[in-house]
């Protein structure tokens, strides 16, 4: 019954497997060898650019052409002339270049200078459509491979025309190179085994190759081309894909095997596994349905049948072990809430009795006409009265700021040696944020920068919009801190565990709140005093805090 499903998908498989490595292989190949082509025709154009520099630089040299236009009275100055040449000429030939340079010839209407022990074009009359195609050229190079020579000769010709500052032709120049140096660029390649490699003319005559030919293959051989830059000529390589297709058999006849043995394997599984499963499946299927009605899980029952079956079976007992553990835990959790609820009721008598005390001290401080204690007493209710509303809920920045007067006129008791000054505009008065996130951080400026400063103390609230988010600035002129000391405190702010507890808790409650855009940010230098920045979305009255996160 399951054959076909399992034989029919792994024989489309194995076809679409075998043609996608063969084409994959051939294409990996032919990158291969297009990329190793195209480095063969780097390094032929790099050798060719060497000749053309050497013929610009003797084509450009005022010393060559003033040789060249001399004009002998007599024989010893014609032999002494052309040795003049040939020594100047010998210059430009001293490096590796003259390895493959058979022969650098300057012809002029009345003599021939030859570097070299050969002439590869011999008799002007026999190649004077040669010569005529490089007058032609104005001074340019112009390349001939071995095809356009009147007798064969395996050279390159390099050609141009040299002449005066009034462009008027005074001799012609032309440097034979040997073709070994393309053979032998050929033969250092890795392009592969057994590859035939030509370099052929804009004529499609073969001028050099590495001396491979391959004869008629039954396997279709890989051909790949390249251009020359400077003559147009063309590399071609043809790669005979024998070892690769031989590969690639071996590779099918093994993914034969294979097959065949996972699909032996899959039909004798799939027979045990009709066997060993479906039963078993069927008891789990009731099980899970006595679970679903309430059924205790140790009355559940446990079965023999297959490994991953039983586990599953076991698993979901467990399960339901868990949940009815967890119901009882949640019982018991809403009892302690119910219970935890009550003792916060309580608690909350504490503060409202404190209040209560705080205004019958206020009463007696006025009877007896105490102004300092009575102010004292009024900023500490106001204090009260403002921290016994929901610590989360959003007020407004004026309102966060009168509170902050506040608790500054009863720090003031303590630390009389200090200034608090604000700098707010009016429209950000409205503004929303949450409880209590500035005063912990002007408690910090008086307790660590400024009590053991020896000079007048001065904290100064800056609040202002920046990059569409409010900026308030606690800045203090107190010791400040070193560099390494900042480094580490905002390491804490990063880390998960802190032991800057007050900081911390700030950074936190607005990043859960409004995210990681948002938080604190610090600035220290040592006696030079520490800027605390809170980042805050701007919140509008009447706007909702969530449409800002």
């Amino acid at each position: 019954m399951f054959t076909p499903l399992i034989v029919l998908p792994v024989v489309i498989g194995f076809y679409y497997f075998a043609d996608a490595y063969n084409r994959s292989n051939r294409e990996t190949v032919s990158n291969y060898s297009q990329q190793a082509l195209q480095y063969i025709g780097e390094k032929i154009d790099l050798e060719l650019s060497k000749y053309e520099t050497i013929s610009k630089q003797m084509f450009n040299d005022p010393e060559l052409q003033r040789l060249l236009m001399e004009k002998p009275k007599d024989r010893y100055e014609q032999v002494n002339l052309t040795q003049q040449i040939m020594d100047r000429m010998n210059l430009f030939f001293s490096g590796e270049e003259r390895q493959y340079v058979r022969a650098c010839v300057i012809l002029t209407p009345q003599n021939r200078y030859k570097f070299g022990n050969e002439d590869p074009l011999g008799s002007t009359e026999s190649n004077v459509p040669l010569f005529k195609m490089i007058s032609d050229a104005g001074g340019k190079n112009v390349w001939f491979g071995p095809d356009a020579l009147p007798i064969y000769n395996p050279v390159f010709i390099l050609a141009r025309s040299i002449r005066n500052y009034d462009l008027q032709e005074i001799a012609k120049l032309y440097i034979a190179i040997d073709t070994q140096m393309v053979s032998d660029l050929f033969n250092d390649t890795n392009l592969g085994q057994g590859a035939s490699i030509q370099l052929i003319g804009v004529n499609q005559a073969i001028l050099s190759d590495n001396g491979i030919h391959l004869v008629s293959d039954s396997e279709r051989p890989l051909r790949i081309t390249t251009l020359l830059k400077h003559n147009k000529w063309t590399i071609s390589a043809v790669l005979p894909l024998r070892e690769t297709y031989v590969i690639i058999r071996r590779m099918s006849l093994m993914a034969i095997w294979i097959s065949l043995i996972c699909v032996s394997i899959e039909l004798f599984v799939t027979y045990w596994f009709g066997i060993d499963v479906i039963i078993p499946v069927r008891k789990l299927l009731v099980n899970m349905r006595l679970g679903i009605k309430g059924t205790k899980p140790e009355e559940l029952q446990k079965f023999p049948g297959a490994v991953e079956i039983r586990e599953l079976n076991d698993t979901f007992i467990s399960v339901m072990f868990e949940i009815h553990h967890l119901i009882d835990e949640v019982v018991k959790n809403q009892t302690l809430k119910r219970e935890a609820e009550i003792k916060l009721l309580q608690n909350q008598l504490s503060p409202h009795f404190l209040y209560n005390t705080l205004n019958s001290i206020r009463w007696m401080a006025m009877i007896q006409q105490q102004d300092n204690i009575k102010e004292m007493v009024d900023s500490l209710i106001k204090l009260l009265t403002y921290s016994l509303r929901n610590t989360n809920q959003l007020v407004e920045l004026g309102e966060e700021l009168a509170v902050l007067r506040d608790y500054v006129a009863i720090q003031k008791v303590r630390y009389q040696n200090f200034t608090f000054s604000v700098q707010v505009e009016t429209e950000l008065y409205k503004l929303r944020l949450l409880k209590f996130i500035v005063q912990p951080l002007i408690e910090n400026s008086l307790i660590h920068g400024l009590s053991s400063a020896g000079q007048m103390g001065e904290i100064g609230l800056h609040a202002f919009v920046q990059n569409q988010k409010l900026h308030i600035e606690i800045a203090d002129n107190g010791i400040g801190m070193s560099e390494t000391d900042l480094d580490s405190l905002n390491a804490e702010l990063r880390s998960e565990s802190s032991e800057k507890i007050g900081l911390r808790n700030i950074h936190d409650r607005i990043r859960l709140l409004y995210g990681n855009d948002y938080g604190l940010l610090l600035d220290s230098k040592l006696q030079a005093g520490t800027r605390v920045t809170v980042v805050l979305p701007i919140i509008s009255e009447g706007e909702r805090e969530e449409s800002r996160l």
